[in-house]
C-alpha cells in the first residue's frame, strides 16, 4: 500500500510538528475543561449535542480516569440554575466533578469574544500556582466533538507540550441537525462519533463559509478569511488556518498579561517557550461547529479570492503566532488518504508562502487593535449596567484609549463629518440617519416615556436617541430572543415604545420578534423599525431583495404598518464610505499616507456631498426597488388575552426531554418535569 494511503502519513518538510515532542519535565495532575455557555438556544444545544459527545469513552471519561478532572461551566446566575438541576448534569456529575462559575458581570450583550476570553482568564487565576500543574480544556458549546479526541490531546500534554492548537471548519445547522441525531444518537448519555464517521457526515453539510474558504472552489469566496481549505477528493480536505483554537494550554508562567481575544494571546501569553503542538490529523482530533445557513452570509462573494485581496485582509489583523499557525498543514478525512494528497499538501504550503511575501509586519498580541475596539464596547456595556457614569457609546471608550496621530485622526473625523446619528450632510449615511431621526422625533417625544432598543449593535444604537426621548433600555436581538421566562415577564407592560434596528440578516425573525415586543407595551406602543443595509459599507449598497423575499414577516394583525419610508440606494456614497474607511484604516498603520489620505478623503467628500442631494427618504419606494435603509412606523391596536406560554419554548427553559426520558425513565421524568414548571410559576 502507498505511503500516503496509511493512517500515518510521511512527514512533508516544514509542515509537521518536530518530531523531539515537548519540552516539560513534570506530569501535570489536574484537568478543567471550561465551558462558557448561557441563553437557552446554546444552553439546549450543549446539553443535547456537544455534552453527548463530550460524553463518549475516548473524551471526558478518558480524561478522568487519567488525572482529578473537573468541568467549570460559565455561565448566567439565571442559566446556572437550570444547569444546576438539569438531568444531563446530574449523569455528568457521575464521570468528573461539576462546578457553575457565574460571570454575569462579564456578559454584555453581543460581544461574545470579549466576554469568553475575560471568562476563561478569570478561571485560569481562580487556580492561583496550582494552573502550571493543570491542564486547561478550552471547550465552546456548540463543538462536536469525535471520540478519543481529548485523549489524544491529553497525550500530548502529558508527552511535554505546554499548549495544544487545532483547526476546525463549520457545517449548515439547519440541515444538518436532523441528519446528525439520525445518523447518531442511540439514546444513551453519550454518543459515540468516530472521527471518520463524522467527517463523512460533515461533508454532506459543509457551510457557505467553509466553501467561501476554500481556494479550488472558484465559485465564491469570502471577504475576511482565517483559513483557507483544499479539497482533494471526495473524503479528504486539507486545512490552512491561521485562526486556531487553543483547544488545551497547561501555563507555562503565572502572570500572564490578556491584551487581545483568547485565540489571539493566550497561547503567546502562556506558553513564551513556543512549546506548542499542532493537531495536524482528523483521525487524532476533529471538531465540528454547527452553524446558521446565515452566518457570516454578508461576507460571501462571488468568484474566486484574489491573493492580493486576501493579503490586505491578513495584514490587518494576523499576529506572529497566526502566520505561523498557517505552516502546518491540517488534514481533514473520512478515509484513507488518497495518492494525490501530498502534491496537494504542497501546493498549499507554496500558496500561504506567497501570500506571507506580501504580508507587512504582523500586528502585536498585546494591545492588538480588535481588542481596543471590543474592551471599547465591553466598557461602555459594564458602565451602562451599574450606571457608574454618564452613559457614552463604544466608540466614546476607543477614542478615549487612542493615542498620538490615531487620537487626531478620530477628533478630524468627528469634527468634519459628525457622529451617527447626528452627521453632516456630506457624510455617506447622511439620508438615512436624517429619516431615522426624522421618525424618532416624531413618534419618541415624549421624555416621560421609556423605551426599549433592539440591534445587533446595542453599545453603538443605545444612546442614539438621547437627545430625544426618555432614557432607553438597549439589548442584542439575540439575547432578547432568547432571554429566559423570569427576565422577559419583567419586561411586560413596562415600555412606552420600541426602536427596532435590523439587517438583512434579521429580516426571516421579524415575525418572531413582533410576537416577543407587542406584550411589553404599557397601552397602544408605537414600533420605530429601522431597516439598514448591516453597519458599514462592506455587506452592498442595497438589501431590497432578501426583504422582499421575507415581506410576510412584517405582517401583523395587531400591529399594522402605518407609515413606510424608503431611502434609495446610491452608488456613489456606498463607494465613498468604502474609501474612507480603508483610507482611515491605512493611514492608522501607517502615518506616512496622511497626505494621500487627505486628497482622497476630500475627493469623496463631495461624491458623497453631491450623491447626498439628490437622496431622501420617501413614503414611494424608487422605481430601481433598490434601497439603502427603510423606516417603518408600527402600532399596537389590538389588546388580546396573552399567553406566556405561546411566546416560545426557549423562555420556559424546560430540561432537554430527550434527556429525561431517555436517562431517567418516563414516569420520573414526567414527575421532573411536573416540579420544575411548578418552581418556575
Amino acid at each position: 500500500m502507498n505511503a500516503a494511503q496509511g493512517r500515518n502519513p510521511a512527514p512533508l518538510p516544514g509542515l509537521q510538528n518536530p518530531p523531539d515532542g515537548g519540552k516539560r519535565l513534570s506530569p501535570p495532575k489536574a484537568i478543567q475543561l471550561l465551558v462558557p455557555v448561557w441563553g437557552a438556544a446554546y444552553t439546549s444545544q450543549f446539553l443535547e449535542i456537544s455534552l453527548p459527545t463530550l460524553l463518549s469513552p475516548g473524551n471526558l471519561p478518558s480524561l478522568a480516569k487519567e488525572l482529578p478532572c473537573k468541568l467549570v461551566f460559565l455561565t448566567s446566575s439565571t442559566d446556572a440554575e437550570d444547569l444546576k438541576d438539569h438531568a444531563a448534569i446530574h449523569y455528568l456529575r457521575s464521570v468528573c466533578d461539576v462546578e457553575i462559575s457565574v460571570i454575569d458581570d462579564l456578559i454584555t450583550g453581543d460581544n461574545y469574544s470579549t466576554t469568553i476570553t475575560l471568562a476563561y482568564a478569570r478561571a485560569i487565576r481562580a487556580a492561583g500556582e496550582a494552573m502550571l500543574d493543570t491542564c486547561f480544556f478550552f471547550m465552546i458549546s456548540d463543538y462536536i466533538v469525535a471520540d478519543g479526541s481529548l485523549a489524544s490531546v491529553l497525550a500530548r500534554i502529558q508527552a511535554g507540550y505546554s499548549g495544544i492548537v487545532a483547526g476546525n471548519f463549520q457545517v449548515v445547522e439547519e440541515s444538518a441537525k436532523g441528519s446528525f441525531f439520525k445518523t447518531f444518537d442511540t439514546g444513551k448519555p453519550n454518543m459515540i462519533v468516530r472521527s471518520r464517521d463524522l467527517m463523512r457526515w460533515a461533508l454532506d453539510h459543509l457551510h457557505p463559509m467553509t466553501l467561501a474558504n476554500m481556494v479550488n472552489f472558484p465559485l465564491c469566496h469570502t471577504t475576511h478569511t482565517n483559513r483557507l481549505f483544499w479539497r482533494v477528493d471526495d473524503n479528504t480536505l486539507i486545512g490552512r488556518f491561521y485562526l486556531m483554537h487553543m483547544i488545551c494550554i497547561r501555563p507555562e508562567i503565572a502572570h500572564f498579561v490578556i491584551g487581545s481575544s483568547c485565540d489571539y494571546s493566550f497561547i503567546p501569553e502562556m506558553c513564551p517557550s513556543g512549546n506548542v503542538n499542532v493537531l495536524t490529523d482528523s483521525d487524532d482530533y476533529l471538531v465540528v461547529e454547527m452553524q446558521k445557513r446565515s452566518h457570516e452570509r454578508d461576507l460571501v462573494r462571488f468568484g474566486s479570492v484574489k491573493q492580493s485581496v486576501l493579503a490586505a485582509s491578513l495584514a490587518e489583523w494576523t499576529t506572529a503566532t497566526h502566520r505561523k499557525n498557517a505552516h502546518s498543514a491540517v488534514i481533514f478525512h473520512a478515509a484513507d488518504l488518497p495518492p494525490q494528497f501530498e502534491k496537494s499538501a504542497i501546493q498549499s504550503g507554496a500558496y500561504i508562502d506567497e501570500i506571507e511575501q506580501s504580508l507587512p509586519p504582523p500586528q502585536p498580541h498585546r494591545n492588538h487593535p480588535y481588542w481596543l475596539g471590543a474592551m471599547a464596547a465591553h466598557e461602555w456595556a459594564v458602565a451602562q449596567r451599574e450606571k457608574s457614569a454618564m452613559p457614552l457609546a463604544a466608540a466614546d471608550f476607543l477614542e478615549l484609549q487612542a493615542t498620538g496621530l490615531t487620537w487626531w485622526l478620530y477628533k478630524i473625523r468627528n469634527f468634519i463629518f459628525g457622529r451617527p446619528p447626528n452627521v453632516r450632510p456630506w457624510h455617506p449615511r447622511w439620508p438615512d440617519y436624517r429619516m431615522f431621526m426624522n421618525l424618532a422625533d416624531r413618534h419618541f417625544p415624549d421624555k416621560k416615556g421609556k423605551l426599549l432598543v433592539l440591534s445587533s449593535a446595542p453599545a453603538a444604537y443605545a444612546n442614539f436617541l438621547g437627545g430625544i426621548t426618555a432614557p432607553s433600555i438597549s439589548l442584542d436581538l439575540n439575547h432578547f430572543l432568547t432571554m429566559n421566562r423570569d427576565r422577559y415577564q419583567s419586561m411586560m407592560k413596562a415600555f412606552d415604545g420600541c426602536l427596532l434596528v435590523i439587517g438583512e440578516t434579521q429580516i426571516g425573525r421579524m415575525h418572531e420578534l413582533l410576537r416577543r415586543i407587542k406584550p411589553l407595551f404599557v397601552e397602544n406602543g408605537t414600533l420605530v423599525v429601522f431597516a439598514i443595509n448591516g453597519y458599514g459599507a462592506h455587506v452592498g449598497p442595497w438589501f431590497s431583495g432578501t426583504m422582499l423575499q421575507g415581506i410576510e414577516q412584517f405582517f401583523d394583525h395587531d400591529m399594522p404598518v402605518d407609515e413606510a419610508l424608503f431611502v434609495p440606494v446610491g452608488a456613489g456614497p456606498w463607494v465613498a464610505l468604502r474609501g474612507m474607511q480603508a483610507a482611515f484604516a491605512l493611514v492608522q498603520k501607517n502615518w506616512l499616507w496622511v497626505t494621500v489620505e487627505s486628497v482622497v478623503v476630500a475627493f469623496l467628500t463631495i461624491v458623497s456631498f453631491v450623491c447626498n442631494l439628490g437622496r431622501s427618504a420617501s413614503p414611494e419606494p424608487p422605481a430601481s426597488q433598490e434601497c439603502s435603509s427603510l423606516g417603518l412606523v408600527m402600532h399596537k391596536v389590538a389588546e388580546r388575552p396573552f399567553d406566556l406560554e405561546s411566546i416560545d419554548s426557549t423562555l420556559l427553559r424546560a430540561p432537554a426531554q430527550r434527556f429525561l426520558w431517555n436517562w431517567m425513565g418516563a414516569d420520573q421524568a414526567e414527575t421532573s418535569g411536573r416540579q420544575s414548571m411548578s418552581a418556575k410559576k
